[in-house]
């Protein structure tokens, strides 16, 4: 879906200026940065499936088992992090959705 919306943009190619070029005027760049956060905040919330599918990968020996036995601490730690601090990313979930919201004026 951001990919889609990305060429969407028109001019896909300037995405990133938004993060450098603050307009703080601008509703829409409300909305853009809270759209931003979002994706971010989603990334977060859905690595613990992402990293238990890796688990399972090395587990049950499949392709590629070799290669995440040489990282498999770190993915561990990566994954008892992001399972502490998982509940504050749900609540920043809902908090950019609603901030998102109430940028274009409508009201839950």
């Amino acid at each position: 879906m951001a990919i889609a919306l990305s060429f969407d943009l028109g001019r896909y190619w300037n995405m990133w200026q938004p993060i450098f070029n603050w307009q703080g005027n601008s509703v829409l760049f409300e909305v853009g940065m809270c759209v931003t956060a979002y994706l971010l905040v989603l990334t977060v919330e859905m690595s613990p499936a992402f990293l238990e599918g890796l688990k399972a990968r090395m587990d049950q020996k499949e392709w590629g088992a070799a290669l995440l036995r040489k990282v498999e601490k770190p993915l561990h730690s990566l994954h008892v992090a992001v399972k502490i601090a998982l509940p504050m990313f749900i609540v920043a979930g809902v908090v950019l959705s609603f901030m998102h919201q109430s940028s274009l004026g409508r009201s839950c």
